[in-house]
């Protein structure tokens, strides 16, 4: 019995172990298939444009068992990019680049422990710009910045009879001959407003990159909201160089911090029933003309030395570093007056006055020239002090004198005439010469750089610390009447008359 029990015994631990040994098998064979084999599939590369919304499709992943779960990455984005991937745990996810780059994306698929990843690139270019219709602009629009480069293009010269709203960062490229028409004639009320930043420009600009490329912006509105800050406009002008890249015609325009540059003309056209108030710290250069093309009343607007005009050359490479006075009058005269005075700061170029300018005339007026001025005068042309009590004052200094001139030498403008009473009117710390010309004033026989007077009227004059050089007649004259001449320090040389003709 007892063998027959241990038999009994073995037999039952043998079984129990060969089924254990089973059991342990079949659970082993049983883990190995349910291991899943995962394929993650996160698509092909994207090519798209900036601010473009883009899918990101997973559907191409698979597995060999259970359900897959995603998770959507972004493993790395261009510099200054906060684009984000939204639903990043769905199957189709979705995702805008916001700057110009290369996004590579990850995507992780899963089924429980289990998980493969693969990923793409995106590539975001900047994107095309919005073409703007050749109809007039009606109603006010604002345009955005809406990419890197170039946001808009204007294929044609557009009037603008409501408010164009410009916002900073924005570039504007023309085609040739196109441009902008301000108007706010009958029913129109066009402005423009295109106010940029130190950091964020506004930039009008050719679609060729050359000189004369497109026409201009024209002002003919004197809307008070218009105004351009922090804006750069270049290679305007008509490829004959027939217009100036900005061009106020009876236009009023506050232009600040801005740079006119490379254009085929003038940079700047202001004509003299226009308005350039809030003229401020702009630079002028690069132009194949004169810097400013700008009526003798208009003067007085600009700021002295805290604008720039020079780099100008025409495309024989002769300088155009000067400031071009001339009011394009059928008349070809420049009238200052108002009850004001008009003070001529220094603008660190030379004045070239095409024109005679004229002070009272027509209406109570005043000139006062400023310390460091330098004033050429074309042939035929000089002061003309008349009437209405008008003053006229030149205001050099020790250090800085103020110098009146012809551009050819001897005799090559016609000089100051001088017919007012006014104890204002006073030359101190100057330089005038290569006047007399012709005979200037009311039948007076003497050129002379200075003229005063006629028979019947009144002068007064001081003359301090004052060189009359190079005249191409006398170097003062009178006409007649009473002079008050007050003369202290005034030196005279190389004139072909006398020194003083009465």
């Amino acid at each position: 019995m007892k063998i027959r029990k241990m038999m009994y015994h073995v037999l039952t631990l043998s079984f129990l172990a060969t089924v254990l040994f089973f059991l342990n098998s079949c659970e082993n064979d049983e883990t190995d298939t349910e291991t899943p084999e995962i394929v993650a599939d996160a698509g092909d590369d994207i090519q798209t444009e900036v601010d473009q919304e883009v899918n990101l499709d997973a559907s191409g992943s698979s597995t060999t068992s259970g359900t897959l779960s995603y998770v959507w990455e972004i493993a790395s984005a261009p510099n200054g990019s906060s684009a984000v991937i939204n639903d990043i745990t769905s199957e189709i996810a979705t995702f805008t680049p916001d700057v110009e780059g290369e996004y590579n994306i990850s995507l992780t698929a899963s089924v429980d422990e289990t998980s493969q990843s693969d990923d793409l690139t995106v590539t975001a270019t900047a994107a095309g710009p919005v073409e703007l219709s050749c109809s007039d602009i009606n109603e006010e629009m604002t345009l955005e910045n809406i990419s890197d480069g170039v946001d808009y293009y204007v294929p044609c010269m557009i009037e603008v009879n409501a408010g164009l709203i410009i916002e900073p960062g924005v570039t504007i490229e023309f085609a040739q001959e196109a441009g902008f028409e301000i108007q706010d004639y009958g029913d129109a009320q066009g402005y423009i407003s295109a106010i940029g930043s130190e950091t964020d420009s506004i930039r009008f600009t050719g679609e060729l990159k050359t000189e004369g490329a497109w026409n201009q912006i024209q002002m003919k509105s004197n809307d008070l909201r218009n105004a351009m800050e922090y804006c750069v406009v270049e290679y305007a002008g008509n490829s004959d160089g027939s217009s100036a890249a900005i061009h106020l015609d009876e236009g009023k325009l506050e232009l600040k911090n801005s740079t006119i540059q490379k254009n085929s003309s003038y940079g700047l056209f202001i004509d003299n029933s226009s308005n350039i108030s809030g003229f401020a710290n702009n630079t002028i250069t690069a132009n194949q003309n004169y810097p400013l093309h700008i009526a003798a009343n208009q003067v007085a607007q600009l700021d002295g030395t805290n604008s720039s005009y020079t780099g100008n050359m025409s495309d024989g490479g002769e300088s155009r570093d000067e400031i071009y006075v001339f009011s394009n009058s059928i008349y070809e005269r420049g009238y200052i007056t108002g009850q004001d005075v008009h003070v001529w700061e220094n603008p660190g170029v030379p004045f070239y006055i095409n024109e005679l300018v004229y002070v009272g005339e027509t209406d109570e007026g005043a000139l006062r020239i400023m310390e460091g001025c330098d004033i050429s005068f074309g042939q035929n042309y000089g002061f003309w002090v008349d009437e209405y009590n008008a003053s006229f004052e030149v205001l050099g200094t020790s250090s800085e004198q103020v110098t009146i001139r012809g551009r050819s030498g001897q005799g090559s403008w016609n000089g100051i005439y001088l017919n007012t009473n006014n104890t204002a009117n006073s030359i101190e710390y100057a330089v005038i010469t290569d006047g007399g010309q012709e005979a200037v004033g009311h039948w007076f026989d003497n050129p002379a750089n200075i003229n005063l007077g006629y028979s019947g009227s009144n002068v007064y004059l001081n003359l301090s610390n004052v060189e009359i050089n190079n005249s191409g007649g006398c170097g003062i004259a009178e006409g007649g009447g009473t002079i008050d001449l007050t003369l202290n320090n005034v030196t005279y040389s190389g004139n072909a008359g006398n020194d003083y003709c009465n």
